[in-house]
């Protein structure tokens, strides 16, 4: 049966917005099916509810922008990414090194620190001038990055910062 009448929820976590998502969607879903003018109107009004009430990530989630090697050691490759250098740049702002690695292997790297104290960094590896030469891709032409940290929840906040 579908829900005819719906009282928005007050949305405190992701739980409960999945929980509304999920209830709503099925009835769009249903609507959609079956569409005339009402009933498309009506999935348009559900699809910008679910849209309004889907929580949002911010830069005010990250509490520090610029982390020493001592924040950033010991953190590790926990996914990739793709997404061009000027996405990266609007979003994070500029690199926070730009000179190459120690070892070559990378040209750029932003690293960060959530609230909750996740550290992440994003880098290129192995593809730029540093390391391959005239033959490296100039950083500025970059789509491939590593996300670096300690778990995945910091490749999870990353997506959610570059989706926003």
């Amino acid at each position: 049966m579908i829900n005819t009448t719906y009282e928005i929820p007050i949305i405190k976590s992701q739980e409960d917005y999945e929980k509304f998502r999920h209830e709503l969607q099925s009835d769009i879903e249903h609507l959609s099916s079956n569409c005339d003018e009402t009933t498309a109107l009506g999935v348009e009004i559900g699809k910008a509810v679910l849209n309004y009430y889907k929580p949002k990530y911010s830069k005010s989630s990250i509490k520090a922008t610029r982390l020493g090697f001592n924040k950033i050691n010991g953190s590790h490759l926990q996914g990739c990414i793709s997404c061009t250098y000027a996405h990266l740049v609007n979003t994070f702002g500029q690199p926070h090194q730009d000179a190459p690695s120690a070892d070559d292997k990378v040209d750029v790297e932003w690293s960060f620190e959530f609230n909750d104290g996740t550290v992440a960094t994003i880098y290129n590896y192995k593809d730029g001038f540093a390391y391959l030469g005239k033959e490296g891709t100039p950083t500025e032409k970059i789509t491939d990055w590593h996300v670096g940290g300690r778990d995945k929840k910091s490749l999870e906040y990353i997506n959610k910062l570059l989706a926003a």
